[in-house]
C-alpha cells in the first residue's frame, strides 16, 4: 500500500513539474529601457509549433496599430498580431521559428526556453546581434 502511494504522489510530483515548464500560456512582456510591463502574449500549440501573440497592451490604447511594421503587418492591430511563429521543441527550448519586435518592426529568428515555472527566456538573433528578454507569466 505505501508503495502505492508513493508512487502515485511520485507521479502527481513529476505531473505538475513538466506542466510548470511548459511555455503554453500567457506572460507578461517587460520593456527593454525601461523595465515597465509592456503587454500580455500568449503562447499557443498549433500544429506541434508554438506561436504566440499580443492580446492585451499595457502602456499603449488597444486599438494601437503598427505603423513601423511592413509587409501584411502594416498598419494592423497590434492586438492580435503573431510576434512568435513556427518554433519546434528542441531538447530543453524552442527554436526554429521567428520572433517579430513589433515596436521596431523587424523579424528575428528566435528561440526561447523556460527559466523556471514562472520565467520564459525569449531570444531574438539577427547575424551576431543577439538579444533576449525574460518574460514572467500571467497569473
Amino acid at each position: 500500500m505505501y508503495k502505492t502511494l508513493f508512487q502515485i504522489t511520485l507521479y502527481s510530483l513529476f505531473s505538475i513539474t513538466l506542466q510548470s515548464q511548459n511555455p503554453i500560456g500567457i506572460w507578461i512582456t517587460v520593456d527593454d529601457e525601461t523595465g515597465k510591463e509592456k503587454s500580455h502574449v500568449e503562447v499557443y500549440e498549433k500544429d506541434q509549433k508554438l506561436f504566440g501573440k499580443i492580446i492585451k497592451l499595457l502602456l499603449k490604447p488597444q486599438n494601437t496599430v503598427c505603423e513601423v511594421c511592413d509587409g501584411e503587418r502594416k498598419n494592423k492591430p497590434l492586438v492580435g498580431m503573431v510576434i512568435i511563429s513556427n518554433m519546434k521543441k528542441s531538447g530543453n527550448k524552442w527554436e526554429g521559428g521567428k520572433i517579430y519586435k513589433a515596436d521596431a518592426g523587424k523579424e528575428y529568428n528566435g528561440f526561447f526556453k523556460m527559466a523556471g515555472p514562472d520565467k520564459l527566456i525569449v531570444t531574438g538573433k539577427v547575424l551576431f546581434i543577439t538579444k533576449s528578454q525574460t518574460w514572467r507569466r500571467h497569473k
